[in-house]
């Protein structure tokens, strides 16, 4: 399955949706999602226009809704090179690039969430970068540890699944970091996941 989600064009996610049967679209109030201004001369003579939003938001709505707490999921989102996450009160945006939503059409302002993660990983970085003859670069170890550390916590309907739904992962790792990839079959690094 990670060669489906890693080659696709993109996935489309409901977000909100704890089934099936809970469709893309909900009702939602548009004023909602637009981040508050306000406007103060504390970092210049003239007043300036200064925007007010939650720099939690994303995640919450996100990486902590009902859809996102399944293993097969993590897998879904972490390897698609974009993503449209249909949510409880906007549609959200989310590509090796930029995380975009209705409220911030043209970027989130400071925000890293996985963004970070997929340009680490993405084949097009350079491979003086990423690959070093025999060891995984510690930047890519540290992240290893974290998707552990999240994907631990994953829901599977099928116990048996945890380990196959992290193989496209792992697969990334092995393709980017070279022979680094027998860190991550280490009984250490594997023994978080089980």
């Amino acid at each position: 399955m990670g060669d489906v989600y890693t080659n696709a064009a993109g996935n489309i996610a409901a977000s909100a949706s704890s089934s099936p049967a809970g469709g893309l679209f909900r009702s939602r109030v548009t004023k909602d999602i637009r981040p508050g201004i306000v406007k103060s001369n504390l970092a210049s003579q003239e007043p300036e226009e200064f925007y007010i939003f939650d720099k939690g938001y994303w995640d919450r709505h996100l990486l902590y809704g009902a859809l996102h707490n399944r293993g097969w999921v993590f897998q879904e989102r972490f390897l698609s090179p974009r993503q449209i996450y249909f949510t409880r009160s906007q549609v959200m945006w989310e590509c090796l690039e930029e995380h975009k939503c209705e409220g911030f059409p043209r970027g989130i302002p400071l925000h890293e969430s996985s963004k970070s993660i997929k340009r680490l990983l993405s084949p097009q970085r350079n491979d003086n970068e990423t690959k070093v003859e025999g060891l995984m670069p510690l930047d890519a170890l540290d992240l290893w540890l974290d998707i552990v550390a999240t994907y631990s916590r994953c829901e599977f309907s099928v116990k048996e699944d945890k380990l196959y739904a992290l193989g496209g992962i792992a697969k990334l790792f092995q393709e980017v970091t070279a022979e680094g990839y027998e860190q991550i079959q280490s009984p250490i690094l594997v023994m978080g996941i089980c």
